[in-house]
């Protein structure tokens, strides 16, 4: 995979800029616009205002689905260049969410009106099965790609999903996002469904996600060993 002599570990809260960011650029795959720019309102973009709002989400007392621990990083000459979070079903509750949603600034209003802009990308979002171990917000600076790094993440969030105890690992991925479909099946996802919803093409400019999945009962092959 021509790694360096870089490494993977766990993110730590100083790791929140390079998340925010790195973060952003996962949640647009290969169209436009990214699911943060319906998530926090603002002009479309990575911009100041939007990633410093995530910053402080990723470093909230409260542990959500996007809290700094639950994200690993793969560390660069001195930085994090590469990153994704990966957790159990569970932890997709809302209430965590909303409670480090308020920790950074948002009122009960806030929310609400979060929830609403939200439905453009909810209406194709696949469904999880009960015992998942999810892999979310991969990405990779525009710089490192190709190196391996995003692959070597992967890997390690799957040993780890199986380590836990699940019995499949999931990853959403973008209708038409090719190279990051590839990069998946060359670990050992398979795409298992979909889900589509003009809403959601309307807003993104993609008909919809595919649900991918790793079973780890099965025996590992090249890609995931």
């Amino acid at each position: 995979m021509g790694l360096t002599n870089g490494r993977i570990r766990s993110a730590s809260a100083v790791d929140a800029a390079a998340l925010s960011y790195l973060s952003y650029e996962a949640g647009r795959g290969q169209v436009e616009r990214s699911a943060y720019d319906l998530m926090i309102p603002g002009p479309p973009g990575p911009t100041r205002g939007r990633l410093s709002f995530m910053e402080r989400v990723l470093t909230t007392e409260t542990v959500s689905w996007f809290h700094h621990s639950r994200f690993s990083v793969w560390e660069e000459e001195g930085r994090a260049v590469a990153s994704l979070c990966s957790y159990a079903k569970a932890s997709t509750r809302t209430l965590p969410l909303f409670a480090a949603l308020g920790e950074a600034g948002w009122s009960d209003h806030d929310i609400a009106l979060m929830g609403d802009r939200m439905q453009p990308f909810l209406s194709a979002l696949p469904g999880f099965r009960k015992d998942t171990w999810i892999i979310e917000n991969v990405g990779c600076l525009e710089g490192f790609r190709r190196r391996g790094f995003a692959r070597a993440l992967l890997q390690d969030a799957v040993r780890r999903g199986a380590d836990a105890g699940h019995r499949f690992v999931q990853v959403n991925v973008f209708i038409g996002n090719a190279p990051a479909i590839k990069a998946y099946e060359r670990i050992g996802f398979r795409i298992e469904g979909e889900k589509r919803h003009r809403s959601f093409e309307r807003f993104f400019g993609c008909p919809g996600m595919y649900m991918m999945t790793f079973d780890t009962a099965l025996p590992r092959g090249d890609g995931a060993g």
